[in-house]
């Protein structure tokens, strides 16, 4: 029986794995063990050492020489978006799937999708994840729970599950889609829900699966922890980003507009007064308010007590009054919760 190299040696890959590698060395090599163990043989994987300055690089250069599937690019530091748009122009594959690299794959994950695709002819698959520490249900056959044929009916899918749950590693897609594309360099979140829109336009078909495919961990170093003023400048970013690029779809109905105003006005009143409850911090955060308010499109905030909040964000003076109200309680709010507390010890 050919080994996985001998496999691959005159043919291309059906999967092509994209990796982004930062300072990961304490996981990469159970993420890298994950591909390995794989039951298909048919992939290969893009690492992108992006700057590492711990032994991430060592950790891929080793696992490459092992295996001619694991294809290593170094580079300088410049995000993971950077990476992430290294190892897109390296695609050989047919189908493309995202890894981090403190995550991994089920080791039945690239065969479950290989054998649906030689029945169907879909452009995207979303598979399910879990926490790595969460139960995964037995080995059984994948069931499918939604199909869309046509652009109008793959665009209301991704609307309802790839904007307030972007994440490209949940699910698969057809390499020839990313042909062309990048991930935007100037914002450090959301990167992946604005991608996710700006293939949205290319996609013909798309299906659900129960299948859990992926697995991801939570810890401190993550992105996602970050919080701030630059953390809400790069949502506020990236929302008006996914916006625009979904209302600029061929395919976009009146639906699917009353769709966009009401995720986004949702979205739009719950970060903005969550981040200023939160980590206002100081009466510059108002400003950053207003100006995003002023630049994102006019969508239809809701009717709700957020929604009147956030609107009066936007207005000067006003503004920084309700943002200094909102701080003055919020700190109100968390010396009650420390008196409370001491009082119980």
């Amino acid at each position: 029986m050919d080994t996985p190299q001998e496999f691959l040696k005159d043919a291309k890959p059906f999967f092509s794995i994209v990796i982004p590698v930062y300072n990961a060395a304490p996981y990469l090599g159970e993420c890298l063990d994950s591909l390995l163990a794989q039951t298909s043989p048919d992939w290969e994987a893009l690492c992108v050492d992006d700057g590492s300055f711990d032994s991430s690089g060592a950790i891929l250069d080793a696992y490459a020489e092992k295996d001619s599937r694991i294809r290593v690019f170094h580079q300088a530091n410049g995000g993971v978006s950077s990476a992430r748009n290294r190892a897109l122009a390296q695609l050989r594959g047919d189908y493309t799937v995202f890894v981090d690299a403190d995550d991994g794959l089920e080791p039945t994950a690239l065969e479950t999708v290989a054998c649906l695709l030689q029945k169907h002819s879909w452009d995207v698959i979303k598979w399910e994840h879990r926490l790595f520490d969460e139960p995964v249900p037995a080995s059984q056959e994948p069931t499918i729970l939604q199909e869309c044929h046509t652009p109008t009916e793959s665009l209301s899918f991704f609307i309802r599950h790839f904007i307030t749950n972007g994440m490209v590693w949940g699910g698969v897609f057809r390499s020839i889609l990313l042909k062309g594309q990048h991930f935007q360099l100037c914002c450090s979140m959301c990167e992946d829900t604005w991608f996710l829109a700006r293939i949205s336009s290319r996609v013909q078909s798309v299906a659900e699966i129960d299948t859990v495919a992926y697995r991801y961990r939570i810890h401190q170093g993550q992105a996602m922890k970050r919080k701030g003023i630059r953390m809400y400048h790069d949502q506020l970013w990236a929302m008006r980003g996914v916006n625009e690029a979904y209302r600029a779809h061929p395919a976009l109905t009146p639906v699917h507009e009353t769709q966009l105003d009401e995720i986004f006005g949702q979205m739009l009143a719950t970060e903005t007064v969550a981040h200023v409850c939160y980590r206002g911090g100081t009466l510059q955060v108002s400003g950053e308010c207003r100006q995003f308010l002023h630049d994102i499109p006019s969508i239809r905030l809701p009717t709700s007590l957020k929604g009147r909040l956030v609107r009066l964000f936007a207005v000067p003076c006003v503004g920084i009054l309700v943002c200094a109200l909102l701080m003055m309680a919020s700190q109100a709010g968390l010396e009650l919760r420390k008196f409370k507390k001491e009082r119980t010890v």
